[in-house]
């Protein structure tokens, strides 16, 4: 968050500083808004006081570190190749399975899975599997 101020007294070179730290909620739970307040005072009671605003965003998708390879599947099995997992750089992950379509007859069909990956603020990321 960077450095944290420096101070001087024209009279006393024993400054004590404190350091307050505030924190607002944000729009979702991986977003906030942290004010710090540094206060100085000097031994005959002068105050200062300065504040720095830093503001966390949660902008970023999540990202799937793993999707099921598609593949050929014979008719009739069961086409479940497995769930995809994905991370995210500010917290958990939901996955939500979102389409299944079938593309072609009744053989020799193809089936397309789309998966989306949600984090707490919103934010998506779409893979597609093809069987």
């Amino acid at each position: 968050f960077g450095p944290a101020p420096t101070w001087t007294d024209n009279c006393d070179t024993d400054i004590f500083v404190s350091l307050e730290d505030v924190t607002t909620p944000g729009d979702c739970p991986n977003e906030m808004t942290l004010t710090r307040f540094w206060s100085a005072i000097d031994d005959c009671g002068n105050l200062a006081v300065v504040s720095q605003q830093i503001m966390l965003e949660d902008n970023e998708a999540p990202v799937f570190t793993f999707v099921p390879d598609g593949g050929t599947v014979e008719c009739g099995n069961d086409p479940n190749l497995g769930m995809p997992t994905a991370i995210d750089n500010c917290g958990t992950v939901d996955i939500s399975f979102v389409d299944e379509s079938m593309n072609g007859g009744m053989c020799n069909s193809e089936i397309i899975r789309t998966w989306t990956a949600t984090d707490a603020c919103g934010n998506t990321a779409n893979e597609s599997t093809s069987i």
